[in-house]
C-alpha cells in the first residue's frame, strides 16, 4: 500500500469514470445475472462430491459440473467492447451465431435508484466465471451468455474487468429463467 492517498483517489476517480460510462452508454445492454449453484445431493453413498456421478464419468472441474442450477443475482449493463468470433461454418461462410464470443464490461445496479444514487451505491455481487446473463436486446429479444473468463483492463486491477462470454443455448426451460416471476423496472435514467 502507498503512503500518499492521491494514486488511490485517482484510482477511485477512473473506476467510477468507467462505471458511469458503461452504466449510461447508448452501447450499453440491459442484462439480468444469475449466479450458477452446485445442487446438493442429500442421498448420496460417497463423502467426496466428485466422486459422485449421474449416469457420467465424473467431473474434471467445477466446469464439468452437471449437478447445477441457477439463483437470480440482480440487475447489471453490459458494454460489448471485443467481437471476439465463433465457430466457423463447414462451408467456411460464416460464423455461426449460436456460438458467439463477445468480452466487454459490466456493472451491476440497483434498479430502483436514480442518477448519481444509482452510480454510487454498488451492489454486493460482481460478475464471476459461470454466472449466466440474459442480455434483454429488445422488449422481445433476448440472449444468454455465460460468463467463462476475467481480464484486467489496465495495470491496476480496481479500475475495472473484460469479462469474456460465451453465448449459450435458450435456458427458458428453467424454472428460475421464468419471465412471469421478475418484475418489471421502468427504464434507465
Amino acid at each position: 500500500m502507498s503512503i500518499r492517498q492521491e494514486p488511490h483517489l485517482v484510482a477511485n476517480g477512473r473506476r467510477l469514470a468507467s462505471r458511469a460510462i458503461v452504466l449510461q452508454s447508448l452501447q450499453s445492454i440491459p442484462a439480468y445475472a444469475f449466479k450458477r449453484v452446485i445442487v446438493p445431493i442429500t442421498d448420496s453413498f460417497f463423502d467426496n462430491r466428485t466422486d459422485e456421478t449421474w449416469a457420467g464419468l465424473g467431473v474434471a472441474s467445477n466446469a464439468d459440473e452437471h449437478a447445477f442450477d441457477y439463483e437470480p443475482l440482480g440487475f447489471a449493463m453490459v458494454t460489448i467492447e471485443q467481437f471476439i468470433g465463433g465457430s466457423i461454418h463447414d462451408n467456411n461462410m460464416i460464423v455461426t451465431t449460436d456460438e458467439v464470443m463477445i468480452a466487454g464490461q459490466v456493472e451491476p445496479y440497483y434498479p430502483n435508484l436514480k442518477g448519481r444514487d444509482r452510480l454510487l451505491q454498488i451492489p454486493e455481487w460482481q460478475p464471476k466465471k459461470g454466472d449466466l446473463f440474459c442480455l434483454l436486446l429488445a422488449s422481445d429479444d433476448y440472449i444468454y451468455m455465460e460468463c467463462v473468463g476475467r481480464t484486467g483492463s489496465s495495470i491496476m486491477a480496481d479500475f475495472g474487468a473484460k469479462y469474456v462470454f460465451n453465448q449459450k443455448f435458450n435456458l427458458d426451460f428453467l424454472p428460475v429463467f421464468d419471465e412471469s416471476k421478475l418484475d418489471d423496472v421502468g427504464a434507465l435514467d
